[in-house]
């Protein structure tokens, strides 16, 4: 297919694609098992937004919502999945109602599949290739008219699964992701204007992000995975490389067996953080993060340190 269009109910581009393929086997609309071996995505785009409580999208959900008819046994339909290759990519997420916009976009996205079992939820994936991706988070004031006694009304909800990321039970593998020239953004709304002179938490931007990603599981509600990547953040920190095994849980992220080289400074061999909630608490890290560290044969530069205390800077 080329030229793909969809339009929201204002005619803006709800999606936008130049070229999309597909090789599925033959017949494949009166099997139970669909092989599809290769699946394409050319310059492509994907907007959507809300001012209010409403997406874009919501017209699309609602039309093919349909209710199952009683007597309706249904068919299990296996996808073998083969590879998938994605080629300039640009994802636009714009909630002016809760006040968060989401920005991806890609130069080039390879994936190859070992397996994918949609009956028992599990994904084997064997190798991720990815060129010049690019992930912004924004936050800001939105339009939703504040919630009294919001927290708690949190806590009254009940917990309805066991897990908080994962309660369907899902199983991911994947043997090897590949990054080059990554980027990484995150804004929050603040009164004054960004630091320019040392590390600025509410304004953090990663760019040369590059590496690998090995053995990664991502089971219950934990993910292990062994890193090893570089990158650069705009204070000046530059991060030469950053090996470890790490573990991320909804209250942890643990690097075990760590080797963090920086401008000047070397920290081994465990380093951990724990909270309650990842979002929230990393938006005030010096009050709501609990900070763990055993470090052997390290070494630590004051003008490293200089970079999240400007007062050390003549040390």
């Amino acid at each position: 297919m080329e030229g793909v269009m969809i339009e929201d109910r204002k005619k803006d581009t709800l999606l936008y694609a130049a070229t999309a393929k597909a090789n599925i086997n033959d017949w494949f609309f009166l099997k139970e098992h669909i092989s599809l071996d290769n699946v394409s995505l050319d310059n492509a785009l994907v907007n959507m937004n809300r001012q209010d409580s409403v997406w874009n999208y919501q017209f699309l959900i609602d039309y093919f919502k349909t209710p199952k008819k009683a007597n309706s046994t249904g068919t299990n339909i296996d996808i073998n999945l083969k590879e998938l290759h994605f080629t300039f990519i640009k994802f636009n997420k714009i909630d002016g109602w809760i006040g968060q916009n989401m920005i991806a976009y890609l130069d080039r996205l390879d994936i190859t599949m070992n397996a994918i079992d949609l009956k028992h939820n599990k994904i084997a994936i064997k190798n991720v290739y990815l060129e010049k991706p690019y992930f912004l988070q924004k936050d800001y004031e939105g339009n939703r008219p504040p919630q009294p006694n919001f927290q708690s009304v949190i806590e009254k909800i009940p917990v309805i699964g066991a897990f908080k990321w994962n309660d369907s039970g899902w199983e991911v593998k994947m043997d090897k992701l590949e990054i080059k020239d990554g980027g990484f953004q995150n804004d929050k709304f603040t009164v004054t204007p960004p630091y320019t002179d040392r590390f600025d938490g509410k304004h953090i931007y990663f760019s040369s992000i590059s590496g690998t990603m090995k053995n990664l599981l991502f089971l219950h509600d934990t993910l292990t995975v062994s890193i090893l990547l570089n990158a650069k953040e705009k204070s000046g920190l530059v991060i030469k490389k950053l090996q470890s095994d790490m573990k991320f849980t909804p209250e942890l992220m643990e690097f075990n067996h760590l080797d963090l080289v920086t401008n000047c400074s070397r920290l081994r061999d465990y380093y951990a953080m724990r909270f309650e909630n990842f979002g929230e608490d990393f938006s005030s890290f010096i009050h709501n993060v609990t900070l763990e560290g055993h470090f052997k044969e390290s070494t630590i530069c004051s003008d490293d340190l200089a970079i999240f205390g400007p007062e050390m800077k003549t040390w």
